[in-house]
């Protein structure tokens, strides 16, 4: 689902929420959870974190759907709820350790594999990667989200995708 269409899902949802509809809630997390998850995760670097962040954007928004302009983007008002209540688990997290306990062994294995590979690239590299193929966004929206130009976002990427390739193929 495009990006156009996400934000028309999100927005008819909001309204959705504001008059009680059941249904709403499970729409946005069906049109843009997975963005949510992974935009938690390139900031958390945990995928329990991650989960948390994605429960707590969902309940943020049913204690704030009210204060949702019309027009002005939901995927982003959404993910900027998001990149909010990641930004404050880091803070309240910063000494606390955790793990992926729980976890399937084989998702595990791919997880572990993926996330040694990633562990190969910059931090910045990293969550370019992340937001670009996970939550996909558009290099001017990532250029926003890290404060840097679009086209240094695209150039990062490109370095990044050779570096992982390389990991991969030694």
């Amino acid at each position: 689902m495009g990006n156009f269409m996400i934000d028309r899902v999100c927005e008819k949802a909001i309204a959705g929420l504001l008059r009680g509809e059941a249904d709403a809630l499970s729409a946005i997390y069906d049109s843009i959870g997975r963005q949510v998850y992974y935009l938690a995760y390139s900031i958390l670097q945990n995928h329990h974190d991650a989960e948390d962040v994605l429960q707590q954007t969902l309940i943020e928004l049913v204690r704030c759907a009210h204060t949702y302009r019309k027009g002005a983007g939901a995927r982003a008002w959404i993910l900027g709820i998001a990149r909010n209540q990641s930004r404050k688990l880091a803070r309240d997290r910063r000494d606390v350790p955790c793990g992926d306990a729980g976890t399937d062994v084989r998702e595990f294995d791919t997880l572990l594999t993926m996330e040694e590979a990633l562990a190969t690239l910059g931090e910045e590299e990293r969550r370019i990667v992340i937001l670009r193929v996970f939550s996909d966004m558009k290099y001017k929206e990532i250029a926003s989200e890290l404060q840097i130009t679009a086209a240094s976002a695209e150039k990062k990427y490109q370095r990044a995708i050779q570096k992982l390739r390389r990991y991969y193929t030694d």
